[in-house]
């Protein structure tokens, strides 16, 4: 038979473990939401044969609270073509946004001289294309997509990212 001063114990023990292990739970579960990861994508769309159409590179801040500067490398499956050049989504970062494209590596880099950031998740470059009569398909890809996180020109790399 166990002493009422033996079951006391074992209660307030078994109390003190379910706190800790609580504890422990809520901990694990704030850790978790404050370390979105930071991203770049392609919003969903349709290239139609023959047709253009109008595409977003979007980014989301994850943990961040504040984006400096974009770059990445665009590259375009056969049959799909930019027409002109890429533009900066209307309000992103202020009034003094710098993008530029080189067609040659497909290199679009997007920046303020005057310190501006991008301060909210969206778009922020948007792409027209053209798909050629005879396009069945492919990967529109984001490679080597570096934000920059601090106005010293700190870096943080992002993943890769593929659209069908």
């Amino acid at each position: 038979m166990i002493s009422k001063n033996k079951l006391n114990v074992i209660q307030n023990m078994n109390k003190k473990t379910f706190k800790q292990w609580f504890a422990l739970m809520v901990l694990l579960l704030v850790g978790t939401m404050g370390t979105q990861a930071q991203s770049l994508k392609v919003a969903d769309f349709v290239a139609t044969p023959g047709e253009q159409t109008d595409v977003n590179i979007e980014l989301t801040l994850g943990s961040l609270t504040a984006v400096y500067g974009v770059q990445t490398d665009l590259v375009l499956p056969t049959g799909l073509t930019l027409v002109g050049q890429p533009a900066v989504v209307s309000g992103v970062m202020g009034t003094d946004p710098t993008l530029n494209y080189n067609a040659t590596n497909g290199r679009i880099t997007l920046f303020s001289t005057a310190g501006s950031s991008i301060t909210a998740d969206g778009p922020v470059v948007k792409l027209t294309l053209a798909a050629a009569a005879d396009f069945t398909g492919g990967e529109l890809k984001l490679t080597g997509s570096r934000l920059t996180t601090t106005i010293q020109a700190g870096e943080t790399t992002v993943g890769d990212c593929t659209a069908q």
